[in-house]
């Protein structure tokens, strides 16, 4: 519905390629993402494992990106419902200010 927003990193775009194990481990072009997945406390009962769809090596197709969110051990992403389709982005953050260390610009990765 409208109501259900959630706010992700893309991680991969068209013609990247994706892997995802079964405990939620992502590698994207055969590398880690680059930026911090573990922002959160890790949830010791590990229950988004439940959810994870493993990959094994999938490309993202056009009109698709990869989405990860930076609380790795509950996050519901693209490691539970698959690429995202471009259309289905309603906006980007363009500032962060929290924490306040952090405080600044969001660089777009679309650009």
């Amino acid at each position: 519905s409208d109501r259900d927003l959630f706010v992700k990193r893309i991680a991969a775009r068209p013609g990247d390629t994706v892997t995802v194990d079964p405990t939620g481990a992502v590698l994207i072009n055969d590398a880690t993402p680059q930026f911090g997945r573990d922002l959160c406390d890790t949830e010791p009962l590990k229950l988004i494992e439940r959810y994870i769809q493993p990959v094994e090596s999938q490309t993202v197709g056009k009109g698709k990106v990869f989405v990860l969110g930076d609380c790795g051990s509950v996050s519901v992403d693209s490691r539970v419902w698959g690429s995202l389709d471009t259309t289905n982005i309603k906006g980007k953050p363009i500032i962060r200010i929290w924490p306040l260390s952090r405080f600044g610009n969001i660089p777009s990765p679309l650009q």
